[in-house]
């Protein structure tokens, strides 16, 4: 079942045990412009989702916890780590 961007957002928040305020904070957008996106205020738009997947990285790296990514992001991120990982063998990291 393909979730609405909006229950994404909240479903996203919810995995990362986050209130509003917090994942508004971590989304570094005001607090009553993320409760307009969970709303009916204001529709949730990709640079939000992007915003908000970004942020969930940014808490799980903090918690040490990449459980709390949704599989697409820790894919991701897993993908990103393979690749420094691969350029600091090769000696192309500063």
């Amino acid at each position: 079942m393909l979730l609405t961007p909006k229950q994404e957002l909240i479903d996203l928040r919810h995995v990362l045990r986050l209130t509003q305020a917090q994942m508004a904070e971590a989304m570094e957008v005001p607090f009553r412009t993320y409760q307009a996106l969970e709303g009916e205020q204001n529709p949730v738009k990709p640079m939000h989702l992007k915003a908000a997947r970004y942020a969930a990285m940014e808490h799980a790296r903090k918690m040490g916890d990449a459980t709390l990514l949704p599989r697409d992001v820790r894919e991701v991120a897993a993908g990103i780590a393979l690749l420094e990982k691969e350029a600091e063998q090769a000696g192309r990291l500063p």
